[in-house]
């Protein structure tokens, strides 16, 4: 998104329809093809993606090769594709600790009575958090990785007993931070599992990682969609968190799934 984010925020995004989802995040893209798009086409569907956090866009006949060439302008030159997949997971909203730049789902084949995803704004959430927690989180940093959590009573990560508690090795990052792009703060959440907080004890930490993430599941911070076959959705996965719904007990659905990420300095391009 780099390469391009300094023109898509110059772009005039009427060249093409965006219409909003009247939700924290999320906006429908109309009456486009994707394989279609010329540069400033291209330009305005990533100022709408930078503005909405989460793209949709119907009826799109795509195979494996369009879904990559349209993945590979998203992030030119400073990214990888994760490989194609069938998308057979669900569950509680989830974020990488170093999240991909940007996410594609694309539906191929979905069953008659659709199933969800759910997206949550980190923008949204920050700014709706109190002021009294904003100020207590606003310097510290989040890490994750293993670690022994059962002193003090806690033991989610079923870890051998301890008395003493040690900070898992990992990362760690600032847990208020700036969108690269567009500045603006959100929080930096990564995965609950194995998360942690710098500079507190476990039990507190464990506390003030909990507090948070009962925002992460309220309606105003999210948009939730109902697959249909031909959809693409386009997500910023910096600044937002996703919840797939279940699909296990549906005789046939078929999704294709791209992942874009920075390419590690010392990755042969």
């Amino acid at each position: 998104m780099h390469p391009v984010s300094n023109a898509a925020r110059k772009t005039d995004s009427s060249l093409i329809e965006v219409m909003p989802m009247g939700a924290a995040l999320g906006a429908e893209v109309r009456n486009v093809d994707i394989k279609s798009f010329g540069d400033w086409q291209y330009a305005a569907f990533m100022r709408a993606l930078l503005q909405h956090q989460v793209l949709l866009v119907r009826g799109q006949s795509l195979v494996g090769h369009d879904l990559i060439a349209f993945s590979r302008r998203l992030v030119k030159g400073l990214s990888k594709i994760a490989p194609m997949s069938t998308v057979r997971v669900s569950g509680a909203f989830s974020c990488l600790e170093t999240p991909p730049i940007v996410s594609l789902l694309h539906a191929r084949e979905m069953p008659p009575h659709g199933r969800s995803a759910s997206f949550c704004s980190l923008h949204a959430l920050h700014d709706s958090l109190p002021p009294a927690l904003r100020r207590r989180i606003a310097n510290l940093e989040i890490g994750h990785g293993s670690a022994i959590f059962e002193c003090d009573g806690i033991d989610r990560h079923r870890s051998k007993p301890s008395g003493d508690w040690r900070p898992p090795h990992g990362a760690a990052r600032p847990l208020v931070c700036h969108h690269p792009d567009t500045g603006r703060q959100m929080l930096r959440l990564g995965r609950r599992r194995n998360a942690y907080l710098l500079g507190l004890k476990p039990a507190e930490s464990e506390a003030l990682l909990d507090e948070l993430w009962q925002y992460v599941e309220h309606p105003e911070f999210c948009w939730e969609h109902a697959w249909q076959a031909g959809d693409l959705v386009i997500s910023d996965r910096r600044c937002t968190l996703q919840q797939r719904g279940p699909f296990e007990d549906s005789p046939r659905w078929a999704m294709s799934r791209t992942r874009l990420t920075e390419r590690r300095r010392d990755t042969a391009a």
